[in-house]
């Protein structure tokens, strides 16, 4: 079950001291009943999570940062009004060396926030962040007790039919296939001698011919279950000591007894390990691209045709679009109204994009372009 798989994602770093640290996390008390309720846990409590205390879906973002301001803190308020706005799930914020929070972060304005404490993830390399992005804390954050989770970064906000990733998420991510899925990104990041795959190849990274075959690049916003938590562990600790990621038995059962070390330009940030990580584990499943730019969520709202992202490899028919979330969504006082607005007015009803029409569900798309996602041309999932 869900702590036996905890067990198995933890216990290299619990058993190692210099990362145990990394792993202790305390809830902020305000936020006490908040988690209780969605732990399921009846009367008194001290408000010490517990082995059992498992939450059984929530949204997950990081953050540090400046408590003021309309800046990266006022990003995240802005997804937490999304999350309270158009969800219906708690919104799971892991606060990293930050004890001052912005004076809205409360569970009066935001019945279904609870913000998680850690410190910051020098304390699991020696004291030093040199060479380790702040993204890294991503895997961190996942490594709570919540049964399905969907990341989301501090610069993106939740739109109507977001909750369709939980029950998709629990349909495809199981005992059998336990990895994360991450939405297919708008550039494949890929080159092939003598061939026009993208239009983007300067992003394209070299990847060694003898190694699994890869699949078209993914965004760093992971959806998972309990099953996927080893995993997750496993991108954490080949981050942080290769050398001992290396001689993992579990790492070793997947990639043979002497995996080969990942290329360096692979492990700088987040969204690099993850991909090659998933590729040579052989974890094929992808989202169709729900974490969308907001220039094309805009077109969304207009009813205008938006971009197909596709590429002349995996996806020569197109990159469906599911209109679920909106990525980079720095400008913050435009983001606030726009919330305010779609919360009085609603969505359009048809939310996937594919070959220049909207629909209003995957069956629906299903029923008039399914020969294209059967026939491999569109390798893709869903919500």
């Amino acid at each position: 079950g869900p702590a036996l798989d905890m067990y198995h994602a933890t216990s290299t770093f619990c058993n190692t001291p210099k990362f145990r640290p990394g792993l202790e996390a305390w809830l902020n008390c305000d936020f006490k009943d908040v988690f209780a309720r969605e732990a399921g846990i009846k009367g008194a409590w001290d408000g010490i999570p517990r082995l059992e205390h498992w939450i059984d879906r929530a949204w997950v973002a990081f953050f540090a940062g400046p408590s003021a301001g309309m800046k990266h803190s006022m990003m995240v308020t802005n997804l937490i009004r999304s999350v309270h706005f158009f969800s219906k799930y708690p919104i799971v914020v892991y606060v990293i060396g930050t004890e001052v929070l912005r004076e809205d972060w409360t569970p009066e304005a935001f019945p279904r926030l609870i913000v998680i404490h850690a410190d910051s993830i020098a304390v699991m390399n020696g004291g030093s962040d040199n060479g380790l992005s702040f993204n890294f804390n991503k895997m961190r954050s996942m490594l709570l007790q919540i049964r399905v989770g969907v990341q989301v970064d501090a610069d993106m906000v939740v739109g109507q039919n977001s909750d369709r990733l939980f029950d998709a998420t629990a349909k495809h991510i199981t005992k059998q296939y336990p990895y994360p899925i991450n939405p297919v990104h708008w550039m494949a990041r890929y080159k092939e001698e003598g061939r026009e795959i993208d239009g983007f190849p300067m992003y394209a990274k070299d990847y060694p011919h003898e190694w699994p075959s890869r699949i078209r690049w993914v965004h760093c916003h992971p959806t998972w279950t309990h099953h996927a938590l080893p995993f997750i562990a496993d991108l954490l600790l080949c981050k942080l000591d290769e050398g001992m990621w290396a001689t993992s038995p579990r790492v070793k059962a997947v990639l043979g007894p002497h995996p080969l070390p990942n290329p360096p330009e692979y492990l700088t940030e987040d969204e690099d390990l993850f991909n090659i990580l998933l590729w040579r584990y052989k974890a094929h499943k992808q989202w169709c691209l729900w974490d969308v730019e907001p220039f094309a969520f805009e077109k969304f709202l207009n009813g205008e045709v938006n971009n197909d992202w596709k590429d002349s490899k995996w996806y020569p028919e197109g990159v469906p679009l599911m209109l679920l979330t909106m990525h980079n969504t720095k400008q913050t006082e435009i983001v606030d109204g726009m919330i305010g607005k779609l919360a009085r007015t609603g969505f359009p009803q048809g939310y996937i994009h594919f070959k220049q029409k909207y629909y209003n569900s995957p069956e629906e798309l299903m029923r008039h372009h399914g020969d294209v996602f059967h026939a491999g041309k569109v390798p893709c999932l869903l919500a």
